[in-house]
């Protein structure tokens, strides 16, 4: 393996100035340098670093609206690390997950890196539901019953059921400390 190339100082900046911000295709321009662990672009900048097509979109559009807005991409791509400035738009986080349901770069049910089951299992646990014990179909599938206990509540594999999955604000208020969450109901 051949020792790392340094970069010129100077080039990334110079790249990013003359052919991103100059780039006016329709398909992705990918970054050539930098990448952080999700593949995006990454550059160094007033003494930090910064990504790429964050910086790309405060250039185009301006601060982002809140603290909560997200550098979206349109095409799927920022994490292949597509800086086009066609493609990125400030986006909540809502809007970005639908996008990535839409691009399939989402993570969810099967595709999820900790999941046990297949969607067809987990639908199958979700019409066994009434049939017999948690417990039960826990042993059946090989998970645990609180697994089973997830998707018949619709907290996980949410989508399976219609459902709109955990929902964020409950779980703060039923939250009892740093660590366990505890339904303010079973208390």
């Amino acid at each position: 393996m051949s020792p790392r190339k340094r970069t010129a100082a100077g080039e990334v900046q110079k790249f990013y100035e003359e052919v991103v911000l100059q780039y006016e295709g329709k398909e992705c321009l990918f970054w050539p340098y930098g990448r952080g662990g999700k593949g995006y672009g990454c550059m160094k900048r007033n003494g930090g670093t910064v990504i790429v097509p964050r910086y790309v979109c405060e250039f185009m559009y301006g601060p982002a609206p809140t603290s909560e807005h997200q550098a979206a991409h349109s095409c799927g791509k920022g994490h292949l690390g597509c800086v086009a400035k066609s493609h990125i738009s400030w986006k909540t986080p809502h809007e970005n997950q639908a996008d990535r349901l839409l691009h399939g770069t989402h993570s969810r049910g099967a595709r999820c890196g900790k999941a046990k089951l297949t969607e067809d299992q987990a639908r199958e646990i979700l019409s066994l539901k009434g049939a017999g014990t948690q417990a039960e179909i826990a042993k059946r599938f090989g998970v645990s019953r609180q697994a089973v206990a997830g998707i018949h509540t619709g907290v996980t594999w949410f989508y399976l059921s219609g459902g709109r999955g955990p929902n964020p604000r409950r779980m703060a208020r039923d939250r009892d400390d740093g660590h366990h969450v505890t339904s303010r109901r079973s208390i």
